[in-house]
């Protein structure tokens, strides 16, 4: 038999099962196919459970915070929330936003062939009192990736380039996964520039106890959420009051980081374009719902302990902050939601629960839903390009 006419029968009896599964449970080629990518999702689960990840593992730890969950998620707390300019008026210095290191790349080859520059920054965050007391959480990391020769914000500004900030799925630690996969690629085809957020307890921001990116204490979950929201806007409002930005701003993110970009939406006094890929309504949908909860620790908790997690983990439920919005002068709101057929970390049902609620979103001059064919995973390794056109068109609806 010759090489181009070998079975591979391996791959055929897996196809044929599949067939069979799919006439038993009644579903479609289209449907077979979208069923299928979405077993991605159960392999990344099992990778996750082989490397022993657990979250919440310590226990529900100091919840008293939560009580505070609708305060810092309002508009009157978020107004406070700020980055001073290096000087002021005085001549006092007031922090700001430090560059610490910058290079420079090319991308592509020969007539296609550019030049991006990445530069790595920090700040302290303005939510610093409401960390744990140490000083690696309480300074904010973030990677600007941007199209040509630039070396600061003020180079960045003066080109006038659209900016995106990128807030991560659960357990991006670091920066590299998001400037290869997204930021370099949307300064090359569509000369964007990127932020990438470092969140509370990823990466350089690790509690010294922490030994994975798992969260140990549901404690921890509110301030993780509440440093998403207020250090991207914090952020914003240092370009347009301090730096004078007069560009257009968006608001990506996927997994967790979708659902927190549709929440800095929610409440940003500014205009901004967002597209969140495979959100939930919430981190309750995730780690109570969808199959994470495999990856909760529960034996650390009584009889009742998914529903003490869920009651907490539900006090950041998105939509109910969206009824709460303010109408603003002059702002616009752009918002595209790209969720999976066959999700199985964030049930479809509570994907459009989020979607549902976005609609009531004050400002909203634009808004989008995709239903894409798969799982979790899948949208985000297969679908890559959808998510970087669909950045490109919100930014273009400002």
């Amino acid at each position: 038999m010759t090489e181009d006419l070998k079975i591979n029968w391996s791959a055929l009896g897996a196809t044929v099962g599949l067939g069979a599964l799919a006439i038993i449970h009644g579903r479609s080629q289209h449907g077979l196919y979208s069923w299928t990518l979405s077993k991605l999702d159960l392999l990344g689960l099992a990778f996750n459970k082989n490397r022993g990840i657990k979250f919440f593992n310590e226990g529900l730890g100091d919840t008293t915070l939560y009580s505070r969950a609708k305060e810092f998620f309002s508009h009157d707390y978020l107004e406070s929330v700020r980055i001073f300019a290096p000087t002021n008026s005085n001549g006092e210095n007031r922090g700001g936003i430090n560059i610490l290191r910058v290079s420079q790349t090319n991308q592509g080859s020969g007539s296609k062939s550019s030049t991006i520059s990445i530069l790595r920054a920090a700040f302290q965050s303005p939510i610093a009192q409401f960390l744990p007391n140490e000083e690696a959480i309480r300074q904010v990391n973030v990677e600007i990736v941007s199209p040509g020769n630039v070396a600061s914000l003020e180079d960045i500004v003066a080109k006038g380039s659209d900016i995106v900030f990128h807030l991560p799925g659960t357990s991006d630690e670091g920066f590299q996964v998001r400037r290869k996969y997204f930021a370099q690629p949307l300064a090359q085809e569509f000369g964007i520039t990127s932020v990438i957020m470092q969140l509370p307890f990823y990466g350089q921001r690790r509690l010294q106890s922490q030994k994975s990116p798992a969260l140990t204490k549901v404690e921890y979950m509110l301030p993780q959420s509440v440093g998403a929201v207020t250090e991207t806007i914090a952020v914003i409002r240092y370009l347009r009051d301090e730096l004078n930005f007069k560009g257009k701003i968006g608001i990506a993110g996927l997994s967790f980081g979708g659902s927190m970009a549709a929440l800095a939406t929610v409440l940003s006094p500014y205009s901004v374009a967002t597209v969140a890929l495979v959100p939930a309504n919430g981190p309750n949908d995730a780690f109570c719902q969808g199959i994470m909860s495999e990856c909760v620790d529960w034996s650390h908790y009584p009889k009742n302990g998914r529903e003490d997690v869920s009651r907490y983990l539900s006090m950041l439920d998105i939509r109910d902050y969206v009824e709460h919005g303010r109408d603003l002068n002059g702002v616009k709101k752009v918002y595209i939601q790209i969720s999976a057929l066959d999700d199985h970390y964030i049930k479809l049902s509570a994907a459009e629960q989020l979607y549902r609620g976005m609609n009531k979103l004050r400002n909203l001059s634009h808004i989008e839903y995709h239903r894409l064919s798969g799982g979790h995973i899948s949208a985000i390794v297969k679908d890559r390009q959808h998510y970087l056109q669909s950045i490109h068109k919100a930014l273009s609806f400002l």
